[in-house]
């Protein structure tokens, strides 16, 4: 089992770079970053249906990086129509989630969102506690960073998952050997509009959206791996996030 699964911003009239003083004092949303969900979480039971009904698994990660390129908004449940808010350009901007980064910050019209997208790389990098260390194979040490693929080759889903404009991503790598695939994920107040409008979405990439956004705010994107460090193919892995956003 794999995905990502994650949060994204979209819609405004400026593109703004998340490393710009000025930008950051004229951002009216910021997406940050967490690790661990609240109980204030907006939670997504569609990833909640893909934890693993059985396994071996214990312990939990020290750090979870995520490289973050894009994130654009909505006003449209079904994602259409959705508008760049900030980009980080050609290479992402990667961030440890266990230190609650501000991802990337933007401008959008004030308004009321649907849909949130955001474009990330499809692998996660992590470590692993002592917990993990002892309880599962592949895990060697609390040192090592290990990565996580999220959308693999010929899995079920490869080639199933589309972009923000609605064209096929192709998936590439391995439990044993990751590859590194630019993905989108769909964060929407109706998962069934996504899916079956106009971009087509696959169940893997969308999470459900528990409140729409409302701009300006400060939307945190969580991605919980808490004792859900496992083993897979003698690979050091990670099962069952709780991914969405707060």
């Amino acid at each position: 089992m794999k995905r990502l699964t994650a949060i994204l911003l979209a819609a405004t009239t400026m593109l703004v770079s998340c490393g710009d003083d000025n930008a950051a004092r004229d951002a009216t949303f910021t997406l940050t970053g967490s690790a661990v969900r609240t109980a204030t979480a907006w939670y997504s039971p569609v990833l909640d249906a893909l934890v693993p009904t059985a396994r071996a698994a214990a312990g939990d990660p020290t750090s979870l990086k995520l490289n973050v390129y894009s994130v654009w908004l909505s006003a449209n449940a079904d994602c259409t129509g959705a508008v760049l808010v900030a980009d980080n350009g050609a290479t992402p901007v990667e961030s440890d989630l266990f230190t609650n980064p501000d991802l990337i910050t933007g401008s959008p019209a004030a308004g009321t969102y649907n849909c949130m997208l955001i474009q990330v790389n499809d692998t996660l990098q992590f470590a692993a506690d002592a917990a993990a260390v002892a309880a599962n194979e592949g895990c060697d040490d609390t040192t090592t960073e290990y990565t996580f693929d999220t959308y693999r080759d010929a899995e079920d889903d490869d080639g199933l998952w589309n972009d923000q404009d609605g064209s096929a991503i192709d998936a590439t790598g391995s439990v044993t050997t990751p590859g590194t695939d630019t993905v989108v994920l769909f964060i929407t107040t109706d998962t069934g509009a996504v899916q079956a409008g106009a971009l087509g979405a696959h169940p893997n990439q969308v999470v459900a959206l528990m409140n729409p956004v409302v701009v300006p705010t400060t939307v945190t994107l969580y991605w919980d791996f808490t004792d859900k460090v496992d083993s897979n193919s003698g690979q050091c892995w990670l099962e069952g996030a709780e991914v969405g956003v707060r």
